[in-house]
């Protein structure tokens, strides 16, 4: 053989150790020391489910995903590592809203087209929020209902 030989890339991923959710944000804590945190927004059914449905969660497929009974979703490490959000088709989210009994149903349904855009406070980062064009999300709001109801309150 001439040349340069070919080297086969094995990129393994970390697995899942621990997990936390709040009404915010998702956290991962993986096997090789790092921790991933990303916005719940980025998952309609884990902003759609109560915090006992959020922290009823099993780590998955060997330690790589996590899934979640209640809200029927599941969420992999890669997809964690490379920022990717749900790409749920709004019909199938609407379809799995209705099966829920439309628990929620004074609620705006959620964008899954429309990208969040980040706005800094200029006064303190307990005012920084979160915007797509149906809602706004501060991150001074504690509750996930209020995030979402159609008539929210003046802060």
């Amino acid at each position: 053989m001439n040349g340069t030989p070919s080297a086969a890339v094995n990129l393994a991923l970390p697995r899942v150790i621990h997990v936390t959710v709040t009404d915010d944000t998702l956290s991962a804590d993986l096997e090789d020391g790092r921790t991933i945190s990303v916005p719940i927004m980025w998952y309609p059914r884990l902003v759609r489910g109560t915090p006992a449905e959020r922290a009823n969660f099993q780590i998955s497929g060997a330690g790589y995903g996590i899934h979640w009974p209640d809200l029927d979703e599941d969420i992999g490490v890669e997809g964690l590592l490379l920022g990717k959000r749900s790409a749920e088709d709004p019909a199938s989210f609407e379809r799995w809203l209705r099966e829920r009994g439309q628990k929620y149903r004074k609620l705006r349904p959620v964008s899954l087209s429309a990208p969040l855009r980040f706005v800094p406070s200029r006064h303190s980062p307990a005012q920084n929020v979160c915007t797509n064009r149906s809602s706004t999300v501060s991150s001074r709001s504690s509750s996930v209902p209020e995030v979402y109801s159609s008539r929210r309150s003046n802060r």
